[in-house]
């Protein structure tokens, strides 16, 4: 009996702890289950209004009704109740990414404020990116409407977002991109985002994102941050080179990235942007590309196919061309005059010969020197052919034919003799008469050198008087006599040299 007794409890404790562990089983799904009910509850508006914007997006009679009904939904955000202001966030955010956006009605219904206050840490992750789509589509608005953004504390709040650890880059990209669309209202909006330090935290995102695999995996954050760097760099009044030359490192490894296509060649654009506008000033700037390592990565640009890129890199190597002797020899030595004189062969991008012959015009723009090196190049024969070409746009022309000009005003007697062999005077004659001022003055200016040199070299008569009487030369400036700017030279030219 004793042993039976002693069984009979022991095989009750055991149904005792079984029935326990049961009811705390229980107990666990319906706690489950009311935590559930209450997400469904509290995340109702986030699923309806997903499903809003889906079934509006395209449809103009939807769309119009969320216009129509804007004030309720300001009143909605401006709740207490943290769904409804989330709803009415993506509404609102939505109504400003269509392709006439209410930014004035959605300013004036007093949310804007309240889309800033959304960026603190207590909001959710997409209610944050809602918000920051909101104010970026006002920021790219008018100058008044960006006002309402920078106003009301956008900008810091921006740059604590680019700051966070979180992994959030979604958020991160369209952050880099508001910024980007408020600086480039003017420049004085660039400067004063610039004020806010924001610079630090967009070269840090590009530093920590440019090896393998975050390169492919976050490219399009890389390409925002790149973006709203090249607004940075630019301007009709650029930034303060001080500001800016803390972006060098990051630009020469930009513009290292490989292959230059697609997006990638989109980043590397914005960095060739960016030296380009870097690039344009002093010869201490200049010096200061040129320490960061640039120029052989450059000139190795310039064969590429994108026309783009090889438009920024030209601007670039056309302002160092502006440089001392030192500087303009460091991108000789890497072999910018080769790739030059192959643009000019064989380009067919208007838009790229024209920068192409700027940059070399800059050059025998200088002295001497410079426009040997020039002639040493073989590059003379590709601007001739270019001067008198058909099969290319007339602004190609001119452009061949002021950098040619340039080298008859600037060069030597025998440098002028050796332009005249071969070929130059039938181009300066040709466009002597074009519509554009600038390529017609430099071209009467080359025949007033060739003339005068011609004068030196010929004592008992001026053969050079007789070349250009061939092309009709005397005929041409006889009708710029008239002229305020250059009838004066045009009439000691025919008094002077004319047959």
């Amino acid at each position: 009996m004793k042993w039976l007794y002693k069984f009979d409890k022991d095989k009750w404790q055991k149904r005792q702890r079984q029935m326990q562990k049961n009811l705390r089983s229980m107990e666990s799904i319906r706690k489950i289950n009311r935590e559930l009910i209450l997400f469904f509850k509290r995340n109702h508006e986030f699923f309806h209004v997903e499903r809003c914007i889906e079934d509006a997006a395209g449809d103009p009679i939807a769309i119009q009704k969320m216009f129509d009904s804007i004030p309720v939904t300001a009143s909605d955000l401006m709740s207490g109740n943290e769904s409804s202001q989330f709803a009415a966030t993506a509404r609102l955010s939505f109504l400003l990414s269509t392709e006439n956006p209410p930014i004035d009605v959605v300013i004036q219904s007093g949310v804007v404020p309240h889309f800033v206050r959304f960026l603190n840490e207590h909001y959710g992750l997409q209610h944050k990116l809602y918000s920051v789509r909101a104010l970026y589509a006002i920021g790219k608005g008018s100058l008044e409407q960006a006002v309402v953004v920078i106003k009301h504390g956008a900008i810091p709040m921006f740059i604590r977002l680019l700051c966070c650890s979180e992994e959030c880059y979604q958020l991160k990209e369209l952050v880099a991109a508001a910024l980007g669309s408020l600086a480039n209202q003017s420049p004085d909006f660039r400067d004063y985002v610039l004020q806010f330090g924001t610079l630090t935290p967009l070269l840090s995102l590009l530093d920590n994102h440019l090896e393998p695999p975050m390169l492919h995996e976050k490219i399009t954050l890389l390409r925002a941050c790149s973006n709203t760097l090249a607004i940075f760099c630019q301007g009709n009044s650029a930034p303060s080179f001080n500001q800016i030359r803390s972006a060098l490192p990051i630009l020469r490894r930009l513009i290292h990235l490989n292959p230059p296509v697609g997006v990638i060649g989109e980043v590397c654009e914005d960095a060739c942007l960016c030296l380009s506008y870097l690039s344009n000033g002093s010869a201490e700037q200049i010096q200061a590309l040129i320490d960061a390592d640039v120029c052989a990565r450059l000139v190795m640009l310039l064969g590429l196919s994108d026309g783009k890129i090889v438009e920024h890199v030209l601007r670039t190597v056309g302002n160092i061309f502006k440089g001392v002797d030192s500087q303009i020899q460091i991108l000789i030595n890497n072999g910018v005059f080769f790739r030059l004189n192959a643009i000019l062969m064989h380009g067919s991008n208007s838009s790229v010969l024209r920068k192409t012959c700027s940059a070399i015009s800059t050059l025998t723009a200088r002295d001497r020197n410079q426009i040997q090196k020039i002639m040493d190049a073989h590059i003379i024969p590709s601007l001739l052919y270019l001067s008198q070409a058909d099969n290319y746009d007339v602004e190609v022309r001119w452009d061949a034919a002021c950098a040619l000009s340039n080298a008859a005003r600037r060069g030597s007697n025998e440098q002028i003799r050796f332009l005249v062999n071969q070929g130059c005077i039938g181009p300066l004659c040709d466009h002597i008469l074009c519509p554009d001022r600038k390529t017609s003055i430099l071209c009467l200016k080359g025949l007033k050198s060739v003339l005068k040199a011609g004068e030196i070299m010929y004592s008992t008569r001026n053969l050079y008087t007789l070349i250009i009487t061939d092309f009709d030369g005397f005929g041409k400036i006889e009708k710029l006599q008239s002229d305020p700017d250059i009838g004066e030279m045009a009439m000691k030219l025919l008094m002077k040299y004319g047959v």
